[in-house]
């Protein structure tokens, strides 16, 4: 895993927001377990994707 890439640091920021979000109550939980679930999942896709692509 490369901590620098602009997946990794694209999906760290969302990540980042929904929380600070969740803390300052704009969201619920359950939109914030809904968006954290989503942006891993498309990490992963992306990054198995990249992983085909490059093979």
């Amino acid at each position: 895993m490369r901590y620098g890439s602009r997946k990794f640091l694209t999906a760290l920021l969302v990540i980042a927001s929904a929380d600070a979000m969740l803390l300052v109550g704009s969201i619920d939980a359950a939109v914030w377990g809904a968006t954290v679930g989503s942006v891993v999942a498309a990490y992963i896709v992306g990054n198995v994707a990249q992983k085909a692509v490059t093979k």
